[in-house]
Order: structure tokens, then sequence, then C-alpha cells
């Protein structure tokens, strides 16, 4: 099972997961899917040591990846239904009392995961946004000191003090995707009404 990503959007996860050097990785991930698999698949190849949390709201794709994954013991994903437990979704991982060194937020209620991120994340960690994009995610954003759109689609933040400069290149690339997210919509838009 892939992730519904881009090729170079999975490549630069890989390369991020690599980079991480750790004697065990504690990864978290709100959204299973594809990416459960898949990522968990490649931390197995390359021998990297890892413990996978993944939070999903969608009963189907909880129970396709549960089964994917039954045989990985060192996989765990929960099921909470937003209808009733949209709070649980949120703020289940606190309640494990782990720092992350990888959050991948692929799921429901993204900038609500991305702020309790802040508080989950050790300090080296990344946090990666999937179909980053969509603006109204970005007021998130200003709780990593370190953000950086990858691609147009996919966002990471960590929360190291960065210089000055790499501040202010951090601002001309998050000013730089707006652009190309306005352009796009602005393209879409003219598109479909021809």
């Amino acid at each position: 099972m892939k992730p519904m990503m881009r090729n170079h959007q999975i490549i630069a996860i890989e390369r991020l997961l690599l980079d991480l050097k750790k004697m065990r990785l504690n990864i978290l991930e709100w959204g299973s899917g594809g990416s459960t698999v898949y990522f968990t698949d490649f931390l197995d190849r390359n021998r990297i040591d890892y413990i996978w949390t993944s939070i999903e709201h969608n009963y189907e794709w909880y129970t396709k990846v549960f089964h994917s994954l039954k045989d990985k013991k060192n996989v765990s994903v929960y099921f909470f239904d937003l209808k009733d437990k949209e709070y649980e979704y949120i703020n289940f991982p606190l309640q494990l009392g782990n720092k992350f060194d990888f959050i991948l937020v692929d799921g429901r209620k993204r900038k609500e995961c991305l702020i309790k991120a802040k508080e989950l994340l050790d300090s080296d960690g990344i946090v990666m946004l999937h179909d980053a994009q969509r603006s109204r995610y970005h007021s998130a954003f200003k709780y990593y000191p370190d953000p950086r759109f990858i691609d147009r689609e996919l966002w990471r933040g960590t929360l190291k003090n960065i210089s000055i400069h790499a501040r202010i290149g951090n601002k001309l690339n998050y000013f730089y995707f707006r652009f190309v997210n306005l352009i796009n919509k602005m393209m879409d838009y003219a598109f479909a009404k021809k």
C-alpha cells in the first residue's frame, strides 16, 4: 500500500526519517492509511528501530490498516469516532507520555493536531503536514520556530531556534508557496469556467 502522496513527497519523508539518528524512533501519525503501511515497511527495510503510533477517524481505513499491520508488534493503530470523540482524537497522544521524533499530520482536525504536536514533539523532532496548501492550517505554523514548505502540499516544522537569516528564508519560502497556491486556484477557476 502506497501513501496518497506524490513520489517526491514520499522521498522527502524517507530522507527525513533516515536523517533522524536515534536508537529507536518514536513516531506519531494522525490519519492512518497507505503512509502507515509504506513508511513502516521502509523503516523495516532500512533496519531502523521504531515505535509507530497511528490515530484514525475513519473506521474503514482503520480496519484496512489494522489488518495490514497486525503482525507488526511495533505499530499501534487507534480508532476514534469524531462524532463522539473529537477531543480524544486530538489529545490521545498526551496519554502515552512520550515525546515523538517524527509526527505526520494527515488526518482530520489538522490545525488542532499541529498545535497539539508542539507539546508532543521532541526538541530535535520534526512535524510534517500533508495537504499544507490549504490556508486554513497556516495559522498553526506560528507555533514552530522553524517552519518551511517542502513543496506546495508538504510542510515541515521543528522546535529548533534558527538564525535571523534562516527565518527570513522561511518567510520568503512561505510567501512563495502562498503565491503558487493562489496562481493554482486562479488557473483552476479559469479552466472550470470554460
